[in-house]
This record gives C-alpha cells, sequence and structure tokens, in this order.
C-alpha cells in the first residue's frame, strides 16, 4: 500500500492500533470471526505486506515545483527507470529494496529544498513485485527538472562597503518570483531559501553614472561561476532593469543547463 498524502504516517498508526486489538480479539475465543482474522494473517505472512507512506502523521507531503508532481511519486517512478540496484537478478522489481530507495530519495530533495518529510516503511518481509524490461523504463517519463534559483547578491561598486543601497537584489529577487509563478508553464522556480547544491545564485555589482547603471555579474552554481553577464539600465527605471537581469539570466540558464 503506498499512500501519498499529507499526513499519511497516520494511516501506519491506525494499521498498528488495529493489530494489535486483532491479537486480543484472538485470544478471546475461536469465533468463526476469529478464524477469518487468522487466515488472513497467515495470507499476509505468505504474500508479504508493505505500507509506505509520504510523510510522518504531522508532516505534510510536499508537491515541488521543480519535478511538476509530489516527491514520493516522483521517487517511485526515478528509482524503477534509473536505479538498477532495486532490481534482483538484473529485472526483477524488489519491493523492499525500492521503497528504501525511494524514501531515502523523498528524504535528500526534501532537505535540499529546506523542508522537513519523512516517508514511513512498514514491512512484513520481501518480496518480488514484477518486471522492469526496457519496455517499462522507456514508458516512465519523468518530468525534466525546472531550474531552481536562490536570492540574489548584488553590491554597490561606487559604495565604501559595498552596500546594495539600490536594493537591486529585492528588485531582482522579485522578478524571479514572479517568473516563478506563472503557473505550470514557469520555466524557473524561485525559492527565498534552499541548501540545495542545484541552485543558481546571481552575484555582481554595478556601478552608477549620473542617471546610468551598470550591472556585471555572474551566474553562479555549485560555488563556481558558470557565466558572467552584463546589463545597463537607468536610476530611474529600477525594476525594468531587475527583469533585464532576471530574463537575461533565465534565458542563459534554460539555454545552458
Amino acid at each position: 500500500m503506498i499512500f501519498d498524502a499529507c499526513n499519511s504516517g497516520q494511516a501506519i498508526n491506525d494499521f498498528r492500533a488495529n493489530a494489535m486489538a486483532t491479537q486480543v480479539f484472538l485470544g478471546s475465543g475461536n469465533s468463526n470471526k476469529s478464524q477469518q482474522v487468522k487466515s488472513v494473517d497467515k495470507l499476509n505472512e505468505k504474500s508479504g505486506f508493505f505500507i509506505l507512506s509520504a510523510s510522518a502523521p504531522d508532516q505534510s507531503a510536499f508537491e515541488v515545483t521543480q519535478l511538476s508532481q509530489g516527491l514520493l511519486t516522483y521517487a517511485l517512478l526515478s528509482a524503477v527507470k534509473n536505479n538498477s540496484e532495486i532490481l534482483d537478478d538484473k529485472n526483477v522489481l524488489s519491493i523492499g529494496k525500492w521503497f528504501d530507495v525511494a524514501g531515502e530519495t523523498v528524504t535528500k530533495l526534501i532537505k535540499e529544498n529546506g523542508a522537513i518529510q519523512d516517508p514511513q516503511i512498514v514491512r512484513n518481509n520481501n518480496f518480488s513485485v514484477g518486471i522492469v524490461d526496457k519496455e517499462i523504463i522507456a514508458g516512465i517519463n519523468l518530468p525534466a527538472e525546472i531550474p531552481l534559483f536562490a536570492p540574489t547578491n548584488f553590491q554597490n561598486k561606487n559604495d565604501s562597503v559595498g552596500y546594495d543601497d539600490k536594493e537591486l537584489s529585492k528588485l531582482v529577487n522579485s522578478q524571479l518570483s514572479k517568473l516563478s509563478s506563472r503557473g505550470t508553464n514557469n520555466k524557473i522556480m524561485y525559492v527565498n531559501s534552499t541548501n540545495s547544491p542545484d541552485a543558481y545564485t546571481l552575484a555582481g555589482r554595478y556601478s552608477i553614472t549620473d542617471n546610468d547603471i551598470k550591472v556585471s555579474f555572474n551566474v553562479v552554481l555549485k560555488g563556481k561561476s558558470r557565466k558572467q553577464l552584463e546589463v545597463t539600465g537607468s536610476l530611474d527605471k529600477l525594476e525594468k532593469l531587475a527583469e533585464d537581469i532576471a530574463s537575461a539570466a533565465t534565458e542563459w540558464v534554460m539555454n545552458n543547463k
């Protein structure tokens, strides 16, 4: 059983509570109902019974815009398509290995996005659930990850301490946020805080001459500059300048990711 829903770990707690109640019930007599429960338990021991819930009882099950779907669903599909370690004899899908890898993937991805989501797994024994062949793998179409942008860092070159007195960082962040919130057709995702090593950041300095402002900045990924860009504008149209910076950066990332 797979629950890809918020607070779904509560279902596991309910199953455990029912199991304890069943044990008490089984000791109370040999009624027909008691024999039916025993028969179900024997079948369960032979077939195996796994429960995978997307989150703990008090946690949300996140959908990440980058992946265009719930994390658990993505992790399960990704494991089948990309991780041969979950297969026995090269093509036999092991449910225990499958659920373990999916759970680890969810935990890793959600930490990178600054949140907490702990998948819950209950198992009886391990068993195989099917054959994963080339046709199955080809039929899994994973969404392409949308580039992730973190907050920018711009400094005024004319200022002795490099203070961003024109609040250009704030304006560019706002433009990135707008690009990120255009619905299902958005090309990027912007977050206010993230630990993801795959998040792009924009960092640079601007110089001001009269009403003219020139911005030189780097598109940074994993601590290294991927591209240096330059955008010019005017002080009386800073929002337009911020829009141009965001557009130039996202266009380059989309063409070079």
